[in-house]
């Protein structure tokens, strides 16, 4: 049966998930038709990935052996999922295979030496087959039709597969295409000359479809039948209604079986005719002939499969006829290369016959629509059929004595799957990987029971190389070669002993006794450390243990000395100097649980190896220094702060290398502060100072003690316009004097800070032309600048944070953060210039004399770099490089953030990349200078300015590239 549709709108490649009506619009039936085909094609698509083709174990179809009749096999009714459709058997006793209500086979069934297999697929069901379908209250008035999913069994003989898509094609491939044909009236008979008239008809709407109807192997024809009314056109043949038997069409009579039989059937036999077409109103006599309904059609078409080739047919009164190539004419047929083309009334159709395959039921769908469509317009362009899709599983072989042949595990598996709250091992497959360890198991459960005897020796096994000797095999005497479980087992198990595991000598942490050449195993290790009392970390708990190690370090000047502090406070009030030691590790339980406070004014350490790790620092002497001397030196997870009351001291942590060596260096992941307090004595302010100046000292110093407590906004209103009103009463000729002294002041040049939720910026170097404007500037301009002045005076000074003493220390320095000046004193006496020098020329070759180390910095954000340079290398009044200066072998400088400028950097080869450099438009210093021979500049960001800006470098061999509004340039 078809249905009467106006137009099929399932599109699955759209993925559409639902249909929603609109209110006050019309209701379709293709958009019903839609939902239904929507829900019914995202439940198959769950359903084929959850299940895909298979029985449940319980209420699932099975073939059985039948014992009581002979044995013979038949099938349980049940569900059956094939391809993720659900489709049942119907029925409760077991059914013999000629005997199904949904497959009326009617021929011969051998029995044996065949395979079964499930055929799944839907076909439409009318009131025409099911009257019950219509409410009787409508009085015969149609409504909907349904759908119905057939679960046929079917055989063929042994040696065919019936799942090969080539021997049983679940749909067909032909390729079809419709086209609008221009109409023609033929002749012009009040005009000889005029070969064809055109004629005025509308396109119409409609539905065409295009089907095949039968397919002949043997014969090697396909019969194709065609309609504009989908083929929906039916009736009881005993009754049609008043002109349904006349006019031009062909009628098929047809059967409730003959709608079952759709698809093909390789048991090599016709179980019933296919419906029977007429050319004219004929109803069926035979017995076996199908004629209980009747279905018009517009024509049909019997063509060989092999050439395309037309056998017969007639299409609306018309007889089909072979004609030439391109014949216009109502009927023409004729074939090009693989195509058989067929002119219709309305249509030309194009299909694609050679070398493809038709299964009866194969359909195409044309939606004619004459509002968007018309004459030799495309309606359908090589398109597949859109169905039947028939979906088929294999359910078992009958053996030559017609008995069934047992299933593999696979097979039973499929056919009895359990439900998820069941499952077990036995319904999980298994591939085996390693023959003979689990005997040839299919499933979970059978490998599992075959490891119930596994022993040790049935366990291959080859004791690996070892990419480092000794290793534990090596020390067991196991050879590397093949072998079994149980070997090495017996060696771990019993006679595995502390002799036989080897120490591992990479560990940095590891103390050096026990990097002894003589230290090979742990047992050796064991004996070092019984040397040292069971260990070479001693903890300790407070200051009075920890001065008592430290001093007694300092007196020997050997050895190892491996302090553990647990959380608390320390003390170190005096100087102390550690010399000649071995290794010195100090750890904490972390920076913020083990504080150390250090009340000496100089503390030294020195070792081949020193590690400070996990501990807080606090230095309370102003010019207090934390000296650090060893081939090795790590800081990590370190915190340290101190506060100066004037710049240019000594830094605050110093690494030097041993005499004659290189020393490199590890600072990682911690957080050193050296900063110079704000001086509120204002050592800078101008002489002749009057009771005014008094005043606006004393203001001044309360606005800034309010900025460093962070008072409240109002407080800090009210001292804010109280020092503007100290600064008004100083009059013009100490303003003037004031601006003079402000260049000179050792204030930072400019500060970042929020005022009333805005960003703001107090820049030194701005103050002069506001608070020396002699009253030209306004009220609110003069307040912002003392804000700012006093803003500057808070903020104090960065100090020098850590020192590297000479061209030797090399290392890393990453993930860290130096609140202060990094140093590089390059072997140089205290004292030397560190600020950037002013360059115009370079006069000496190389620029760098290097010391060989390579130090690079990575993920810090710091003040910047200093570096000492010789007192005369250069000209201050020409500005020329006059001799070479020492500096390190190479300085990479990776991902890090310059917080200031006036930075200064010495090396050989220098690599900076990545980097931001932090800016301002009234920097009275460029963001740094480049004293190198090499240099690469990429991926470096200016931020706070935006204009270019640049850094003089000295480097013959310079790349400079991919920044962002800074670059390297030469000396001008």
């Amino acid at each position: 049966m078809t249905t009467q549709i106006s137009r099929d709108s399932f599109a699955p490649e759209q993925r559409y998930s639902g249909l929603y009506l609109q209110q006050g619009r019309m209701i379709l039936d293709a958009d019903w038709n839609e939902l239904s085909d929507l829900q019914k094609s995202r439940l198959a698509e769950a359903l084929r990935d959850a299940i895909a083709s298979g029985a449940p174990r319980s209420g699932g179809l099975a073939l059985v052996a039948d014992a009581g009749d002979g044995g013979k096999v038949k099938v349980q009714p049940g569900v059956l999922y094939v391809d993720g459709v659900p489709a049942r058997f119907p029925g409760s006793a077991l059914t013999a295979l000629t005997a199904q209500p949904d497959y009326p086979w009617a021929g011969a069934y051998p029995g044996k030496k065949l395979v079964l297999y499930a055929d799944v697929w839907d076909r439409p069901v009318t009131a025409l087959e099911r009257p019950e379908l219509m409410d009787p209250a409508l009085h015969g008035a149609d409504t909907a039709t349904r759908s119905q999913t057939l679960l046929q069994v079917k055989w063929c003989a042994n040696t065919l597969d019936p799942l090969d898509p080539a021997v049983n094609p679940p749909i067909g491939n032909g390729l079809a295409t419709l086209t609008l044909r221009k109409i023609d009236s033929g002749s012009d008979p009040c005009n000889p000359c005029a070969a064809q008239v055109a004629v005025n008809e509308r396109l119409g709407n409609y539905l065409f479809r295009v089907e095949v109807h039968d397919v002949d192997p043997a014969a090697k024809t396909v019969t194709l039948k065609w309609s504009r009314d989908n083929g929906a056109e039916a009736c009881a043949s005993a009754t049609p209604p008043p002109g349904f038997d006349q006019g031009d069409w062909v009628w098929e009579y047809f059967d409730a079986d003959t709608e079952r039989l759709l698809g093909l059937h390789l048991n090599g036999s016709t179980p019933k005719p296919r419906g029977l077409i007429h050319e004219a109103w004929n109803v069926p006599t035979g017995a076996d002939e199908p004629k209980a309904f009747a279905r018009q059609w517009d024509g049909y078409g019997v063509f060989r499969t092999d050439t395309g080739a037309l056998v017969k047919g007639r299409d609306r009164g018309v007889t089909l006829a072979t004609a030439a190539a391109g014949d216009p004419a109502h009927g023409s047929c004729w074939v090009a290369g693989n195509d058989l083309l067929v002119n219709l009334e309305n249509l030309a159709l194009r299909l694609s016959v050679k070398s493809r395959q038709f299964v009866p039921g194969d359909h195409w769908l044309a939606t004619i629509r004459e509002a968007v469509q018309a004459s030799g317009d495309v309606v359908l362009n090589q398109a597949p059929p859109q169905g039947v899709r028939h979906h088929f599983l294999r359910l078992g072989t009958l053996l030559d004595d017609g008995s069934l042949q047992p299933p593999t595990d696979a097979e039973r598996r499929r056919l009895a799957f359990p439900p998820l709250s069941d499952l077990r091992a036995a319904d999980v497959g298994f591939t085996e990987q390693c023959n003979p360890l689990f005997h040839g198991a299919q499933n979970v459960q059978q490998a599992l029971d075959a490891l119930c005897n596994l022993g040790a020796q049935n366990v291959h096994y080859t004791p690996p190389a070892c990419a480092v000797e000794p290793s534990v095999r090596s020390l067991l005497g196991l050879a590397n070669s093949p072998s079994t479980v149980d070997v090495v087992l017996d060696a771990l198990l019993c006679g595995l002993r502390a002799n036989d595991v080897p120490l591992d000598k990479s560990d940095a942490a590891l103390c050096s006794d026990l990097k002894a050449d003589s230290v090979v195993t742990v047992q050796d290790a064991l004996k070092a450390l019984c040397l040292h009392s069971g260990g070479c970390e001693v903890v300790v708990r407070d200051s009075d243990q920890l001065m008592k190690r430290l001093k007694q370090a300092a007196e020997d000047k050997k050895g190892n000395l491996w302090l553990k502090l647990c959380a608390g406070t320390y003390e170190i009030p005096e100087d102390l100097s550690l010399t000649s030691l071995t290794s010195l590790r100090l750890s904490g339980e972390s920076a913020a649980a083990s504080q150390i406070i250090v009340g000496a004014q100089r503390l030294r350490l020195q070792a081949g190896a020193i590690v400070l790790e996990d501990l807080g620092w606090t230095f309370k002497q102003p010019a207090a220094q934390l000296g650090l001397q060893g081939a090795t030196v790590t800081v990590r997870d370190c915190t340290g702060l101190r506060e100066a009351e004037q710049p240019g001291g000594p830094a605050l942590v110093q690494v030097a290398s041993p005499e004659g060596q290189t020393a490199t260096l590890h600072w990682q992941s911690s957080d050193w502060t050296a900063w110079v307090a704000p001086d509120l004595k204002f050592g800078w302010k101008p002489g002749g100072a009057t009771a005014a100046d008094k005043d606006f000292l004393k203001t001044l110093q309360r606005h800034v003690e309010n900025l460093l407590k962070q008072a409240p906004a109002e407080a800090l209103d009210k001292s804010l316009a109280q020092l503007a009103e100290a600064w008004q009463a100083l009059g013009v000729e100490r303003w003037r004097a004031w601006s003079a002294a402000l260049p000179k002041a050792p204030l930072i040049p400019r500060v970042r800070y929020l005022a009333q939720g805005q960003p703001q910026v107090a820049r030194l170097s701005q103050l002069p032309q506001f608070l020396g404007s002699g009253g030209t500037a306004s009220a609110e301009q003069i307040q912002t600048a003392l804000d700012g002045l006093a803003r500057l005076v808070a903020a104090g000074q960065p100090d020098h944070v850590l020192a590297l003493a000479d061209t030797q220390v090399g290392g890393d320095i990453g993930h860290s953060r130096l609140q202060g000046w990094l140093l590089m004193l390059n072997g140089l006496k205290e004292g030397s210039p560190t600020t950037p020098p002013t360059l115009h020329a370079v006069q000496v070759s190389p620029v760098v004399t290097p010391g060989g180390a390579t130090l690079r910095i990575a993920d810090v954000s710091l003040s910047g770099v200093r570096s000492a340079q010789p007192p005369k290398a250069v000209d201050g009044s020409s500005g020329t490089l006059q001799a070479s200066v020492p500096g390190l072998g190479r300085l990479l400088l990776d991902q890090n953030r310059f917080e200031w400028p006036g930075s200064v950097f010495t090396a050989g080869g220098w690599i900076g990349q990545g980097n931001t450099w932090d800016f301002d438009a009234f920097d009275n210093l460029r963001p740094g200078v480049a004293l190198c021979d090499r240099a690469t500049f990429t991926g470096n960001v200016l931020e706070g300015y935006t204009d270019n800006t640049h850094i003089p470098c000295t480097a013959g061999g310079m790349q400079s590239g991919l920044n962002v509004l800074i670059e390297l340039r030469p000396p001008q």
